[in-house]
């Protein structure tokens, strides 16, 4: 995601567990064994949490994230490097493709991720005290269309 790279010097690596193996592949397909129901945002984020950090290794990875078909998202902040939340962000759309969802989303989700605040204030998350100020450069967390 170039954003990060220009915002906050971050790039990022997939992580390619086997898709072969069953005890290592994070891609569920089908549905008797697929874990995620996609019905509770929040509920994705410990959901998530177990198969990623079993199947890839806590050691392997510094931030794991959930794509669904809902819609929304949602992120434990900060949860990056935190083994029993690293892999807690969640970005849902029911048609995931392009930048809208690319940046209204994920790369909104993943900030929070790292700790990032929205750039706004609202009733749930913001305030003088805590939300940036816009010089500080974080347009990934400013509000979503």
């Amino acid at each position: 995601m170039p954003s990060f790279e220009k915002e906050i010097a971050v790039s990022f690596q997939a992580v390619n567990p086997s898709i072969t193996n069953d005890a290592t592949n994070i891609i569920f397909d089908d549905p008797a064994t697929d874990p995620y129901d996609h019905t509770d945002s929040e509920e994705q984020l410990n959901i998530n949490q177990t198969p990623v950090n079993t199947r890839v290794g806590v050691a392997n990875y510094d931030v794991g994230h959930l794509y669904g078909t809902g819609g929304g998202g949602v992120a434990s902040s900060p949860s990056v490097c935190a083994a029993h939340a690293k892999a807690q962000g969640y970005s849902a759309r029911a048609g995931f493709y392009g930048d809208p969802f690319t940046v209204d989303y994920v790369a909104h989700e993943i900030g929070h991720q790292f700790g990032g605040s929205h750039t706004y204030n609202n009733r749930d998350n913001g305030g003088a005290c805590t939300t940036p100020r816009p010089a500080m450069r974080l347009r990934l967390q400013a509000a979503r269309p």
